[in-house]
């Protein structure tokens, strides 16, 4: 299995870089029309959006390596990349909270872009900024009830061990291993109020200092 992890890293990393570019040219390619205003400036808006969206979410999957398995009543979100090591806790968990919101954006933003259109083909007598107004009003509501979720994937340090054991297990990782993990669970939910675990036979660390 552990071939299978770097088979992930790899993936993971060549999908990140190769979104990048392909969002980096997106970002020419709307700069140059924004200046010749060959694309009406009322739908390069969303088209901005998602550029940005984009280049964010795919720095972040190659650099992080972001993957998830469900197991048991647990979703667990391991940070498999070899750099997370060197990104401070704080950091760290900065960092999945905005992946985890960017993430949603390419579903979020789809009612947007509709609206958009809609108002454009039928409401065409409310100026521009008004459009865009009640086209991102969905969105907008989305990304406050996301982000208002995204801490309920924030373990607490016994969960985010117990997870990141299994994680290890399963792909044939060593136990002393570097793996930063989030996620959510219904099994080990006293744990992740506070509890503290006491049926484990090894101490609990959620970031241990041995590299990959």
């Amino acid at each position: 299995m552990k071939t299978v992890l770097y088979m992930m890293r790899f993936i993971c990393t060549v999908e990140g870089f190769s979104g990048f570019f392909l969002n980096v040219f997106l970002f020419r390619f709307l700069i140059r029309s924004t200046k010749k205003n060959t694309i009406n400036k009322l739908f390069i808006v969303p088209i901005y959006v998602s550029a940005l969206q984009g280049l964010y979410l795919c720095i972040a999957i190659a650099f992080m390596n972001f993957t998830h398995i469900l197991y048991d009543g647990t979703l667990a979100i391991p940070l498999v990349g070899p750099s997370v090591q060197f990104i401070p806790k704080f950091w760290c968990d900065l960092l999945y909270e905005i992946a985890f919101v960017a993430m949603s954006f390419m579903w979020t933003l789809t009612p947007s872009t509709c609206i958009l259109q809609y108002t454009a083909l039928s409401r065409n007598f409310h100026t521009k900024w008004k459009r865009l107004l009640i086209s991102f009003i969905p969105t907008v509501f989305c990304l406050i009830l996301i982000a208002y979720t995204v801490p309920m994937t924030m373990p607490t340090p016994e969960l985010s061990e117990i997870m990141g054991r299994t994680f290890k297990e399963l792909y044939g990782m060593e136990q002393d291993e570097f793996l930063e993990c989030y996620g959510i669970t219904i099994k080990y939910a006293g744990i992740n109020v506070g509890m503290k675990c006491e049926d484990t036979e090894t101490p609990l660390h959620s970031r241990t200092k041995k590299a990959y």
